[in-house]
Formats: structure tokens, C-alpha cells, sequence
């Protein structure tokens, strides 16, 4: 387990109106992992409005920033780590890396410690999508269209341009049929997706039962798993296929995804964990999980409330925990206070141990040219 010994830090998320003061509270083997792996975590929180960026260049400290993005969920990141991607309301908003920051004259007076510089370079307005995991892929930016049930692309004409949708949903409409709202991405191509029922229904996922999940592999559209409560974040690893099950703080493992048929399938339960498993990355035998506070339902309906995750703990935290993929022991944890209660997806900024991303109305923003 993680160690005892805790270190805190102090930051702020800003919404649109006012700077709010949050704290974290991490294990000592936090800071020593994100050196040893030579990364930055990036972390979206939709209901801060924030991108968390956490960092340690010194492998004691944990260094904590935010940028204000208005309800952001899927965070996506090139191959290259040189453009980002954040689902932010309404819209995608695209960021490239400086290659030559200080070069630019606005800049010369940032701290040089930084090591990776992005600014906001586009945006392509969608309209609300709801819009959850996304990928660059061969297909160029995919993301899940959760608002009309399927997996899409941008177009420079329309909204969006779909590209696959569940076997169940007949129609193509803004209704929020099955919370289409994970996707792994295997060579290039997406593979796998997490729903939270298979119904056809108009939102007829808030009913009150979280146990009608399903994870669909999208070459056959064979249902792998079902019966799953609120399951997020498939991810594919080292020949296997990660996903968490939200409602029962489960991280679950499919050693052969590609099996020809569901009965030939073998599925482990890697752990459970002390909040709703959401937000997914696995690096080596590690996987880098997010926790967060479980919350009623915002229209005050007693959907979800049959969640097992209830049944087992008293308590839940919102956070980040490292998780040993083969024993599923969890060998790191950062708690964020009430602040910052939903996590919805976790990322790595590879070779990155202090980076600065510009908000998007930044000040020097404005006087960073790219040609």
C-alpha cells in the first residue's frame, strides 16, 4: 500500500468569475514516481472548470498549476506530444507546443525552469456534444459523441462528422441514449467503447439502476462485457484492455480482447479503490487512476443509488492513485480537497517536469505568433 507519510501543497482553480484556493495531499512516493517517469500528469476536472497539472522536477515536491477550462472532460494528446486537445464546453480547443519559447519576446521573463511551453493555436466549435474521450488516430481527432450516442470526427462544415455508433442505437439524435462515453484507441484505429446501458431509449441511462453497462468492441460490435456499473475510461495496454467500473471503484482487466467469442474471454478484476474509478493511463505495469467523490444525482433523482461502491465504502476522495497493475495494490495516492471532487480523465506529458500551458485568454497569448 502507500506509504503513511504524507506532504501537502496549495494551489487555485479559477473559474469565470473568481480564484478558489485548493489542497493536495500526496504519499511520499508520489513526487519520486512522476521524476522517475520523467512526466508531467495532466488531469481534467469538469466540475472545477480546471486543468491540473502536476509535476515534481526535484523528486520531493509536487508542483500544482490549473488553467480555467469551462467544463472539461477528454484531454487528448499527439503521439508527438506536441499538440493538445481539451473538450471544453461547446467546443474543442486546440494547443501546439512552443518550440522556441523564449524566443518570443512576450516570453523572456517566464521562469526558465519551465521545460515545455503550449499555447492555444485553435478552435473548432461543436455545439454541445458532451463530448468525452478523445484520440488522435489515423482518422486524425476522434472523440465520443456522447449527446448523439456515437464516435465522430470534426469536419470543417458541420459539427461533427460520425463515424460508428453502437449496433442498438437507431437514429442519430441529441438524446443521450446509452452515455456512449469511453474509447480505446489500438493502432490508430478506436477499438473499444464504455456505455452505460445498450438501450435505445432517450437518456434512459439515468435510470435508477448503474448495473446496465456495457464495453463494445467496434470492429464486430461484439458486447465483451455486461451487467457493469457506470463503466469509463477502456484503455488498451500491453495487449490487454483496462477499464474502470466507476460505480464499484473497480479497475478491471480483459487479458484477451480479441477473443473470438465472449466465453472465451478472461476477465480479472485488477482492485477496487476508495472513489469512483474514472480517468485511466497505464505506463509499464502501472496504471495512473482517477478517484473521485461520489455526488447525488443533480436533477435529485435516486438513480445510481443501488451503486456497489456504496455498499462497501463510507467514504470516498477525489485524487489520483498509482495502481501496480499486477497485483493491483496501490503503491501511490494524491488526495485533492473538496475543491476538485470529479476527476474525469488522467494523461501523461511525456519528458516534461515543469510545464506551463497558457490559458486561453492569457495576456501573452496575444503576442505569440506561429509561422
Amino acid at each position: 500500500m502507500a506509504e503513511n507519510r504524507e506532504y501537502q501543497s496549495d494551489a487555485q482553480i479559477s473559474d469565470s468569475e473568481e480564484a478558489k484556493e485548493f489542497e493536495v495531499t500526496y504519499c511520499e512516493r508520489f513526487a519520486p514516481l512522476l521524476q522517475a517517469l520523467n512526466s508531467s500528469l495532466i488531469v481534467s476536472s469538469y466540475s472545477a472548470n480546471s486543468l491540473l497539472l502536476l509535476s515534481s522536477s526535484d523528486g520531493e515536491n509536487i508542483h500544482v498549476s490549473s488553467v480555467y477550462v469551462p467544463r472539461l472532460l477528454g484531454i487528448a494528446i499527439n503521439p508527438e506530444q506536441n499538440k493538445l486537445t481539451f473538450a471544453a464546453y461547446g467546443q474543442l480547443l486546440h494547443y501546439q507546443r512552443l518550440e522556441n519559447p523564449h524566443q518570443h519576446k512576450v516570453l523572456e521573463t517566464l521562469n526558465k525552469e519551465k521545460d515545455v511551453f503550449f499555447v492555444p493555436c485553435s478552435s473548432t466549435v461543436t455545439g454541445f456534444l458532451n463530448t468525452h474521450d478523445m484520440a488522435y488516430t489515423e482518422q486524425g481527432l476522434v472523440f465520443v459523441n456522447s449527446s448523439f450516442s456515437c464516435i465522430a470526427t470534426t469536419h470543417p462544415e458541420r459539427s461533427f462528422k460520425p463515424l460508428w455508433q453502437p449496433p442498438f442505437i437507431s437514429e442519430l439524435t441529441p438524446e443521450d441514449r446509452c452515455h456512449l462515453n469511453g474509447m480505446a484507441v489500438v493502432n490508430g484505429q478506436p477499438e473499444f467503447v464504455s456505455c452505460f446501458t445498450s438501450s435505445d431509449a432517450a437518456y434512459s441511462w439515468k435510470s435508477e439502476l448503474s448495473h446496465q453497462g456495457v464495453i463494445i468492441r467496434t470492429a464486430d460490435n461484439l458486447i465483451l462485457c455486461d451487467g457493469l456499473s457506470l463503466p469509463h475510461s477502456p484503455r488498451f495496454h500491453q495487449g490487454k484492455l483496462y477499464f474502470c467500473e466507476s460505480g464499484a471503484g473497480r479497475l478491471w482487466c480483459i487479458e484477451n480482447p480479441y477473443a473470438a467469442s465472449k466465453d472465451e474471454l478472461n476477465i480479472t478484476c485488477v482492485g477496487e479503490y476508495p472513489g469512483f474509478t474514472r480517468g485511466l493511463k497505464c505506463v509499464g505495469d502501472l496504471a495512473l487512476m482517477g478517484l473521485s467523490r461520489l455526488r447525488p444525482a443533480k436533477d435529485g433523482s435516486k438513480r445510481n443509488t443501488d451503486m456497489p461502491i456504496l455498499q462497501k465504502q463510507e467514504e470516498t476522495w477525489g485524487g489520483i492513485v498509482a495502481v501496480d497493475l499486477r497485483s493491483g495494490e496501490m503503491v501511490a495516492r494524491m488526495q485533492f480537497s473538496e475543491e476538485v471532487a470529479q476527476i474525469y480523465d488522467v494523461d501523461l506529458l511525456a519528458e516534461s517536469v515543469n510545464p506551463h500551458i497558457f490559458a486561453w485568454d492569457a495576456e501573452e497569448v496575444s503576442e505569440v505568433y506561429l509561422f
